[in-house]
């Protein structure tokens, strides 16, 4: 099973989220939930970048393994 998210969708959604903010597409209700998925999201990517593995030492098996729990992928443990 794969995690569905990889480095670059990861780092898509966030660049989505900083265009959104800047044209004022969320209302002030919204604020705080956008604000708490992109906190997640970057620092799911900087765990990322701090533990990038180069593909030989590991297969899409194993990570798959490591990222995901019923389908789901905690982006904080994935390593794709």
């Amino acid at each position: 099973m794969s995690c569905g998210f990889n480095k670059t969708d990861l780092q898509n959604i966030v660049n989505i989220i900083e265009v959104c903010t800047k044209r004022g597409a969320f209302v002030a209700e919204e604020l705080s939930g956008v604000g708490l998925l992109y906190d997640r999201l970057k620092k799911g990517l900087n765990i990322i970048n701090q533990n990038t593995v180069t593909p030989s030492e590991t297969t899409s098996e194993t990570l798959s393994e490591e990222c995901c729990k019923d389908g789901v992928c905690p982006i904080s443990n994935c390593g794709t």
